[in-house]
C-alpha cells in the first residue's frame, strides 16, 4: 500500500448507534477503511452533556487525542483531565479511562490508536484474537447502556 485516501464522513460509518443513539453523538472509526493493520483513526461529535456510559480499558495499545473543538473531562485511573480546544492528550490505555461533554457546546476530537507491536507468534495470536474480539464488542456499548437503563433508571 503507497497510500490510502478516503473521506471521513462519505466513507467511513457512524458507528454511534453502537453507543445509546443520542442523536447528537458522531463518532467515526476509520481504522478499516484506511486497510491499517496496527493502529486506528478515528472521530468523535460528543454533544454537550454527553457521557460515554462506561469506564473501560484496551490491552496493548496507546492512544493519542487531539480536541480540535469545544472542551470536556476525561477520568484516567483516578485523575481527572480537562480537554479544551487544541490540547492534546496520550495515555496507554491499559488505564481505565472514560469521558464526558459536560460544556454547554459540541466536543470535537481525533484519535489515533497504536497497537504495541509483538514479535513471531505472538503477534500472530494477538492479532488474530484482536480481529475477532474487535467483531464480538461492537454490541458491548449498546448492551451495557440497555442494561444500566434496566437496573438503574441511568440515561
Amino acid at each position: 500500500m503507497s497510500f490510502t485516501h478516503r473521506n471521513l464522513r462519505g466513507d467511513v460509518d457512524d458507528v454511534a448507534g453502537n453507543f445509546d443513539g443520542d442523536p447528537g453523538l458522531e463518532f467515526r472509526l476509520a481504522t478499516t477503511a484506511l486497510g491499517l493493520e496496527h493502529s486506528g483513526l478515528g472521530y468523535q461529535r460528543v454533544p454537550p452533556g454527553y457521557r460515554f456510559p462506561y469506564g473501560h480499558v484496551h490491552r496493548m495499545q496507546e492512544e493519542v487525542y487531539v480536541v480540535t473543538g469545544g472542551s470536556g473531562r476525561m477520568k484516567i485511573d483516578d485523575e481527572i483531565i480537562v480537554w479544551e480546544d487544541g490540547k492534546v492528550l496520550a495515555f496507554d490505555d491499559a488505564c481505565e479511562h472514560e469521558a464526558w461533554n459536560d460544556s454547554d457546546e459540541a466536543r470535537y476530537v481525533f484519535f489515533v490508536q497504536t497497537r504495541w507491536p509483538l514479535p513471531g507468534w505472538e503477534g500472530v495470536v494477538h492479532t488474530g484474537i484482536h480481529k475477532v474480539l474487535s467483531l464480538a464488542a461492537r454490541s458491548v456499548p449498546a448492551k451495557a447502556t440497555e442494561l444500566d437503563l434496566a437496573l438503574n433508571g441511568w440515561r
